[in-house]
């Protein structure tokens, strides 16, 4: 991730430190999440990787 902010920085792009980190941490955070999505579709097993196997359910609304 690191690596993309480092090729806009060498190709002129003026990057500030707080949104370089910023920048990073989210394309890392939306990395893991793709891949243990993905790898949970391969195998439910890998449903730890986001701490609970499977995709959350919600039961019915209650009536008020």
């Amino acid at each position: 991730m690191g690596v993309v902010v480092g090729w806009l920085t060498r190709h002129g792009a003026a990057i500030d430190d707080a949104i370089a980190i910023q920048a990073v941490t989210w394309l890392t955070g939306v990395s893991y999440y793709t891949l243990a999505r993905f790898a949970e579709r391969l195998g439910p097993r890998w449903g730890w990787l986001l701490g609970a196997p499977g995709a959350p359910s919600y039961g019915a609304a209650a009536d008020h």
